[in-house]
């Protein structure tokens, strides 16, 4: 069987097992949600009616804010409650395959337990060591917790929660979105039973070639949202009525030659043009996708007779002419990156530019000093200074930061080194998306920078602009100009009350029709109109 035909088998089965997983994780959730006084649909039993412990309130009170927070955003509480529990299902899942994905890849590295300040090492804790119950981690987490972990009645729950946890923690430190132990979907935890029925289901009911596909966490959040394009299809004639639902409806699997040609005809084509010599340069025809056996990085999807004669040339600031930009100042960004599909592939394509530069330093054409000179950097700074994103649906960035994390420490051990020497701290990925808590909240902020603004007037305006930006952002996401609004309502002020106090009177002339008097006059109307600015 070819490696095209197992990837296909693969996401079968993936297509056929998310649904699965997806209703255990979702009931367990709407039990605890029910046991904490939140019933089906929303509905909540007064907190003052209820027993609750004092942690077990203080989780009710975050869930209640939380379902509140999301029935604004969705419209109804029917809806609201569907989000929350949808949600802290989904990041739960999410987690637990994203630590999958990299004990699968051999990526995963913690601290060895009871020993904070050590080195990390390769370990696992979905993955059960062969011929035990447990995985490599909870069984040396055991060994190091004393009789916490095994004379308590809890004992194996309080085990793998605290594994599960110290796995968050660690992992949180590279990539905060997906993995915070202390975000807002993690305030409610599935039961034992159920995180061990979900540990049981992935390692049992999917290959681990699934695990190692770089689509693979992608397929999982294309086929979760299934039964919600069939709803919005069924019940709305496919016109999605929330941010949500536009996310979901818009949601589209772009085919990997598309993604190529695409990049290939921007990133590809502007380091060409930098570089004719350059190694990303196809030396024959490229294959069809369907030939294509390899990825590696080369830039053989250019369309004939789009710039393939032209050269780079830039003006700086300085007003030099240059020939180049050096790899770290070229950015590439996807307005509606999804999964960042995009991105992992320009990830390959910036590894050979900043590996060229690292060969090509000091000679014509190229920079005098590399972007990087240590080539276990390049990872790292890739993802740093060179891809960014946006997207509506939070749960899109999450698997793309994930995957871009996934990517670099892949990389990082192709070229001879290990993962922990791709570490990474940031990533430019951007959830464009917020909840419109309404008119009188943003009327509140604005009058509580009354005192920034003398004018009552530009605070009204200021007002109208930014709501009126405002008011659509789930839907608009990157779209949203809000800067463009306010810089025009702060243009027209300052025009207004330089003309007023008659600062303008020589800015329309050209500087060599004036006199040295009246230059310097106009030298004067500028610092005063840079005041009022």
């Amino acid at each position: 069987m070819t490696g095209q035909n197992i990837l296909l088998e693969s996401k079968d089965k993936v297509k056929a097992w998310v649904p699965k997983v997806r209703k255990v994780v979702e009931e367990d959730i709407a039990a605890q949600l029910e046991r904490l006084g939140i019933r089906p649909g929303g509905k909540a039993v007064p907190i003052e009616k209820m027993s609750l412990a004092d942690e077990a309130k203080s989780i009710r009170i975050r869930l209640q804010a939380l379902l509140d927070r999301e029935t604004l955003s969705e419209g109804n509480v029917k809806r609201g409650y569907e989000a929350v529990r949808r949600e802290i299902a989904y990041t739960f899942l999410n987690r637990l395959l994203g630590l999958k994905c990299m004990e699968s890849r051999r990526l995963l590295y913690l601290t060895p337990p009871g020993n904070p300040d050590g080195i990390p090492e390769e370990t696992e804790i979905i993955t059960p060591v062969p011929g035990q119950a447990k995985s490599r981690y909870l069984r040396d987490l055991r060994a190091a917790g004393g009789s916490r972990y095994k004379y308590a009645t809890d004992a194996e729950e309080i085990l793998l929660r605290d594994g599960l946890t110290a796995a968050f923690r660690q992992i949180t430190k590279e990539i905060r979105i997906l993995f915070d132990p202390d975000h807002e979907y993690s305030y409610l935890w599935p039961t034992h039973a159920c995180l061990l029925r979900i540990i049981e289901m992935i390692n049992n009911d999917l290959p681990v070639d699934a695990y190692r596909a770089r689509d693979f966490l992608g397929w999982v959040y294309q086929f979760f949202n299934r039964e919600e394009k069939k709803k919005v299809r069924d019940e709305n004639k496919g016109i999605p009525q929330t941010s949500y639902q536009l996310a979901v409806m818009n949601q589209f699997y772009t085919p990997p030659w598309i993604v190529k040609t695409l990049v290939d005809n921007t990133l590809g084509r502007l380091w060409l043009q930098m570089h004719p010599d350059s190694s990303l340069k196809a030396k024959e025809p490229p294959p069809l996708p369907e030939e294509r056996t390899s990825w590696e990085p080369v830039a053989d999807y250019l369309v004939p007779g789009t710039g393939e004669k032209l050269l780079y040339k830039r003006l700086t600031d300085q007003g030099e002419v240059q020939d180049f930009k050096k790899a770290r100042d070229i950015a590439l960004l996807d307005p509606a990156c999804g999964t960042m599909h995009f991105g992992q592939y320009a990830f390959g394509l910036f590894y050979r530019m900043y590996e060229e530069e690292i060969e090509n330093a000091g000679r014509k054409g190229w920079p005098e000093e590399p972007s990087e000179k240590d080539r276990r950097d390049v990872s790292k700074a890739i993802v740093e200074n060179n891809l960014f994103g946006i997207d509506i649906d939070p749960r899109a960035i999450q698997i793309a930061s994930l995957g871009l994390l996934l990517t670099a420490k892949e990389a990082t051990i192709q070229h001879g080194y290990g993962p922990a020497d791709a570490r990474i701290t940031r990533t430019n990925l951007v959830v464009a998306n917020a909840v419109n808590l309404g008119e009188d909240h943003l009327r509140t902020l604005i009058e509580r920078v009354n005192g920034r603004f003398g004018s009552l007037e530009i605070k009204e305006r200021l007002f109208k602009t930014i709501w009126n930006n405002l008011q659509h952002l789930g839907e608009l996401g990157s779209l949203v100009q809000v800067h463009e609004g306010v810089a025009k309502v702060i243009d027209e002020w300052v025009e207004r009350q330089a003309y007023e106090k008659g600062i303008t009177a020589f800015l329309k002339e050209p500087a060599e029709q004036l006199d040295l008097y009246s230059r310097e006059r106009v030298k004067q109307y500028r610092l005063k109109r840079q005041v009022l600015e």
